[in-house]
């Protein structure tokens, strides 16, 4: 089944949408996918084709396809949430599954704050809800500044050594493909982008959420090489009634690289089965 670009204009920014499964299972509602940093709708055309229904990828402001504004201050957090909110409202899109990875669940977990109707459930990858010590935040800003200086830089530099940071290392028997495309998609992307992102979007610019207050079924997925992401949502989801936890071995943070296979067979499973025994 052939994938579908298109192409929408919401306040002044041209962004770019993959829709994947056209008409597939029609009576389920779609998932819609936020990659991470400096990935893209690309990234995930390995996994959309082999899920159990429509899915639409977006390429986040400042990534890919879609437009890098020179203002960092156009994306903060809430100027993102209202840009997807438009999005959805254009595509038609009256209930979806949210899915996020990384950079993309920062989104996908504060978008339902305001908009919860929308939302029939979240799935999040490697993502954490928030810095909750206000001194670790501001020093994640200064770091984030940093890593923006250095892209504008010299970004080609700045991926050799950001791949090489120890959250991202795959196992050695990890598909080749998958990674091949998302450091083709890096070296693609506008420093400019990448460098507004980190500044008005980066994680200490943010409010920390709590995942039981939204009142959602969620399924988490980690990986279980990931230790710092598995140890935190296995402690955020003992509390969390509506939650499920998924460890896939032998993944690290980027779980639908390393192991796209059980990725996919758990995705398939918690929207066909275990999202009934959640609500």
């Amino acid at each position: 089944m052939e994938a579908d670009t298109l192409k929408l204009t919401v306040r002044g920014i041209k962004y770019r949408i993959i829709r994947f499964n056209q008409g597939l299972k029609s009576e389920n509602v779609p998932i819609v996918y936020l990659h991470g940093f400096a990935g893209g709708a690309d990234g995930f055309a390995h996994i959309a084709p082999h899920l159990s229904r429509e899915v639409f990828a977006i390429d986040l402001l400042g990534h890919s396809g879609t437009d890098s504004p020179e203002n960092p201050n156009r994306y903060a957090l809430d100027e993102q949430l209202e840009d997807l909110r438009l999005i959805f409202e254009n595509l038609g899109l009256n209930q979806f599954v949210l899915l996020g990875y990384s950079m993309g669940g920062r989104l996908a977990m504060r978008y339902p704050i305001q908009n919860r109707n929308q939302i029939s459930a979240l799935i999040l990858e490697s993502s954490s809800t928030g810095i909750v010590n206000p001194a670790e935040r501001k020093d994640r800003i200064k770091r984030d500044h940093l890593l923006a200086s250095r892209i504008l830089n010299d970004k080609n530099e700045f991926f050799v050594a950001w791949n090489r940071l120890p959250l991202f290392s795959s196992p050695d028997d990890a598909p080749e493909e998958p990674k091949n495309r998302l450091n083709e998609l890096q070296l693609e992307q506008n420093p400019a982008g990448l460098a507004n992102n980190l500044i008005g979007f980066g994680a200490g610019t943010l409010i920390p959420v709590s995942a039981k207050e939204l009142d959602l079924p969620i399924m988490v997925v980690t990986g279980g090489l990931d230790h710092k992401y598995t140890e935190m949502w296995k402690t955020e989801c003992l509390s969390i009634k509506t939650a499920k936890h998924i460890v896939i071995e032998g993944a690290g943070h980027r779980v639908h690289l390393d192991r796209p296979d059980a990725y996919i067979q758990q995705i398939n499973n918690f929207l066909e089965s275990d999202l009934t025994t959640l609500l």
